[in-house]
């Protein structure tokens, strides 16, 4: 298929969803699998620019965060008072009235589940809405300790049977909890969605609710991502009042921890910074500076993760040659000597090492393995995840 045709088989998939977004298709029309597969790569891959910038920690600051914040809140029409610091009142906490007596939300946390929900039916015409919320779900239990995201309160059930009593019969699975809350993984899956279904290059111009179009909030949601890059977290909404609650921007690595091996990994808006290592708060020097590590401070290192921890950084072979070892068991092959090390640094157990050598580049290589291993065979085969009689036939002279 050529480029041209390709191009015209995408135009009829945005046509396609902004029918379904405008309701000018049949309630039972659905995706294709085709259609729902492009839809999902789409949303991942505006996702990808988002978390980018989730994890930039250097633009993080109080002056972009306050302004862009209170212009998204202007440019929404809200006059509320704006609160920040965030001081949780119980104007704030105790039930907000979210619904007037009309028995809709009030703004601006009408218009942006309003937007959220008509983008999401697409999805759910493919079979593919919970994919969604799965992934954003995904991305808010890393930030469970900053805030408490929708998608979050979706995934645990919390405000479940409000949610249900509000839409009623037109209640869907999509749907997320009428909180009095809106936060940034709200606002970045709403623009990913746009995005995915055509937003910026094909999709036309459509009404969300009276006075505001998609153009219009789109514009808007401009500011917000400004806002979000500058460190906001949610917006707070009570009955005369609106807070606006910053978070930290924080580093993670692939298990949700809080992780950065070359800088710090937490920045709030007022430019303190946090650093660690695979989920454990450290000291600054043992991440930008490991080369400053001594072998006295690994070894009064009372926390366990800590101590092991420096040990990375300051380089376990480095540890192995300062404090001296023993030889536990040792094999040679050709002009190379293999061994298996134990060196005792006050732990409950001794540190077992492998210690072997590159063939061709002669660079020795050091490896832990568990303090049980009495035999360099055994232990390497550990470090290779097979049995030690796999290895006989290659240590055989």
């Amino acid at each position: 298929m050529g480029p041209t045709k390709i191009i015209l088989r995408e135009k009829e998939h945005f046509e396609k969803f902004y029918k379904i977004i405008t309701g000018q298709s049949d309630n039972k029309e659905s995706l294709t699998s085709k259609e729902a597969t492009f839809l999902l790569q789409r949303f991942e891959e505006r996702l990808r620019s988002w978390q980018k910038m989730f994890e930039n920690i250097k633009t993080a600051n109080e002056e972009d965060f306050k302004k862009y914040s209170e212009q998204w809140l202007r440019f929404m029409g809200c006059t509320k008072k704006i609160s920040y610091p965030i001081i949780l009142t119980q104007e704030l906490i105790v039930n907000p009235k979210l619904i007037n007596d009309s028995g809709e939300i009030i703004q601006p946390v009408s218009v942006a589940i309003k937007f959220y929900n008509m983008l999401a039916e697409v999805f759910h015409r493919g079979g593919v809405s919970f994919n969604v919320i799965q992934r954003m779900f995904n991305i808010s239990e890393n930030y469970s300790g900053l805030m408490n995201s929708l998608f979050l309160y979706k995934m645990l059930g919390y405000n479940h049977n409000e949610t249900v009593d509000y839409y009623g019969d037109n209640f869907k699975n999509y749907h997320l909890p009428i909180r009095n809350t809106l936060d940034s993984l709200l606002f970045c899956a709403s623009e990913c969605m746009f995005y995915a279904v055509g937003g910026y290059s094909y999709l036309d111009n459509f009404v969300i609710e009276d006075g505001i179009d998609s153009d219009t909030y789109v514009e808007g949601l401009k500011l917000l991502r400004k806002a979000i890059d500058a460190g906001l977290g949610y917006f707070i909404f009570g009955d005369d009042l609106i807070g606006i609650v910053d978070i930290p921007k924080v580093k993670f690595n692939s298990r949700g921890e809080y992780h950065c091996a070359g800088g710090p990994a937490m920045k709030n808006i007022l430019g303190n910074e946090a650093y660690f290592y695979n989920g454990t708060a450290v000291n600054k020097k043992i991440i930008m500076h490991p080369e400053q590590i001594t072998v006295k401070e690994i070894l009064s290192a009372q926390h366990p993760r800590i101590k092991e921890i420096m040990i990375e950084r300051y380089g376990l072979g480095n540890l192995v040659e300062a404090v001296g070892y023993i030889v536990l068991d040792e094999v040679k092959v050709e002009k190379f000597v293999y061994q298996l090390l134990s060196i005792d640094i006050e732990e409950i157990a001794p540190i077992v090492v492998l210690k072997v050598t590159c063939p061709s580049t002669k660079k020795k290589y050091y490896l832990r393995v568990p303090s049980t291993y009495k035999k360099f065979q055994d232990a390497l085969a550990w470090t290779f995840g097979i049995y030690s009689a796999d290895l006989r036939r290659y240590f055989e002279t």
